[in-house]
């Protein structure tokens, strides 16, 4: 199988910064957007959750206290995934000081989606899609796919490396059989070797 190369730590750093949102005309819009963003891509790069998964968050999904988020699985069905303290602080950021600003003010469109757009239509697919490319034009990450699945690739890659088990891994990702996650557990062994390599 091809060796698709996984995002670090610097790329992650470079993604967060390149949430700033800066071509906008209205200041207020341009930061609710920018704290919106990152609040994606945290959650994108803590969780490991699917993009389906991700817009689909309603506000009553989100439990504040004991950092957990109510996510809708393939099969039609829910799971509880934890969300590490320092992962939820820029979704919480983002929902006290500025989701109410892309909401607005027109209540025949208010809508418990997480994430909104400016007007408070929910952010959709194409909307995250988007946001990713324009992330990666910024960020200059080349080499990579810039994409919620390679955010993904990047939790589960990561956490298997520091010693989480590939069971509490697979619970997290949301994987039906083992096989799945042990395909990331094979991730980190084509990156032992090829930093072998390249320092021998």
């Amino acid at each position: 199988k091809k060796f698709i190369p996984t995002f670090t730590s610097e790329d992650v750093q470079k993604l967060l910064e390149a949430c700033e949102e800066s071509d906008l005309n209205k200041p207020h819009i341009r930061k609710a957007l920018t704290a919106r963003n990152r609040a994606i891509i945290s959650l994108f790069i803590d969780t490991g959750i699917r993009l389906k998964e991700l817009v689909g968050l309603r506000l009553g999904d989100l439990d504040k206290h004991s950092y957990v988020i109510l996510v809708h699985r393939k099969g039609n069905k829910w799971q509880q995934v934890p969300v590490s303290r320092d992962g939820f602080k820029p979704l919480h950021v983002y929902l006290t000081k500025y989701r109410s600003i892309l909401a607005g003010t027109d209540v025949a469109h208010k809508d418990d989606a997480v994430f909104l757009i400016e007007g408070g239509e929910p952010l959709q697919y194409g909307g995250v899609e988007a946001l990713f490319k324009r992330i990666k034009k910024r960020a200059g990450i080349d080499g990579k796919k810039v994409s919620p699945h390679n955010c993904r690739r990047y939790m589960a890659t990561t956490q298997l490396r520091l010693g989480r088990s590939p069971l509490d891994v697979q619970r997290q990702m949301g994987h039906t059989t083992l096989n799945m996650t042990n395909e990331y557990a094979s991730l980190t062994v084509e990156h032992l070797r090829r930093s072998h390599e390249m320092y021998s």
